[in-house]
């Protein structure tokens, strides 16, 4: 695994960045409550989300996605359900630790900073009898995708669970599109895990400081049913919410809205395969001083 903060650009070079779109102060609201000391604003997320429509107009319960169009001769990777279900619940409990250990101030300098330590985009996931035909690729509750957007939904879940909010995540994501174009906002699959993992973040704040395992994450049966509540974010809402904090650079992308359409792009005729990953847990970033 490669250090932290390998290749992360300084923190005032992010903050600069951000500072051209808009006004960064309102960007990152740090320490204005006990109950909330980040602020998150009600008005990121609206309150119902739609459910998931599945062919027919049925909606998903975490289970197989209609099979209509996938191929037998492609055969996507292990099924990691359950076993990021655990992955989540190991680091909601690293995020605690995170919110224990530093002042506010310092929760987003750790995500950015830890941000790169999530590699589960160089994990081999493969069993004996897949992927084949499907390169890259797991099977997370229903959907066929590719295994680095495991780490999109983590990193996603860290900045809604320390309890910024959806600007944050905008930031870093209009950053990393006009600094690498394809990137970021200009990628609705990276989009699409980003913005899954910020609404599962944003349903288990409730859970901070727990030590039980929350009810969402303690069953894979559950796990997904969660996790396929999807994103209940409108594009109109997004757009006149970011105007203000945001003069240029672009910030909407199809993947807030439409994220399980493209979070298995290129994947949809993959086939489940049978097989369960029964791998080791990928390494925490460290939740303890100092921060480097």
């Amino acid at each position: 695994m490669q250090d932290d903060d390998q290749g992360c650009p300084p923190l005032d070079e992010f903050l600069a960045e951000v500072a051209k779109t808009g006004d960064w102060r309102k960007v990152l609201d740090v320490a204005v409550s006990e109950e909330d000391p980040v602020r998150f604003l009600g008005e990121d997320l609206d309150v119902e989300p739609e459910p998931l429509l599945m062919a027919g107009g049925e909606a998903a319960q975490g289970g197989d996605t209609a099979d209509d169009k996938r191929r037998p001769d492609k055969k996507c990777g292990p099924d990691v359900s359950d076993w990021f279900r655990n992955e989540m619940e190991r680091h909601r409990k690293n995020l605690d630790q995170v919110r224990a250990n530093f002042v506010p101030a310092l929760w987003i300098v750790w995500v950015w900073k830890k941000g790169l330590s999530i590699q589960y985009k160089s994990m081999d996931f493969k069993t004996a009898n897949c992927p084949s035909g499907c390169e890259n690729a797991i099977w997370l509750c229903g959907h066929c995708i590719d295994r680095s957007e495991l780490g999109n939904i983590i990193l996603g879940f860290w900045v809604a669970y320390l309890g910024f909010t959806a600007r944050v995540l905008a930031a870093g994501v209009n950053m990393i599109g006009s600094k690498n174009p394809g990137e970021g906002a200009d990628n609705p699959t990276d989009t699409s895990g980003l913005g899954l993992g910020f609404a599962m973040g944003v349903n288990l704040r409730k859970a901070r400081g727990q030590a039980a395992t929350p009810a969402e994450l303690k069953d894979e049966a559950s796990f997904c049913t969660f996790f396929n509540e999807g994103l209940p974010w409108k594009r109109k809402r997004l757009e006149a919410y970011f105007n203000d904090a945001f003069k240029n650079g672009k910030i909407w992308s199809e993947g807030w809205s439409e994220p399980f359409k493209y979070i298995s792009k290129s994947k949809e005729d993959c086939k489940k395969c049978a097989d369960v990953w029964k791998g080791k847990p990928h390494p925490l970033p460290s939740a303890k001083p100092p921060l480097q």
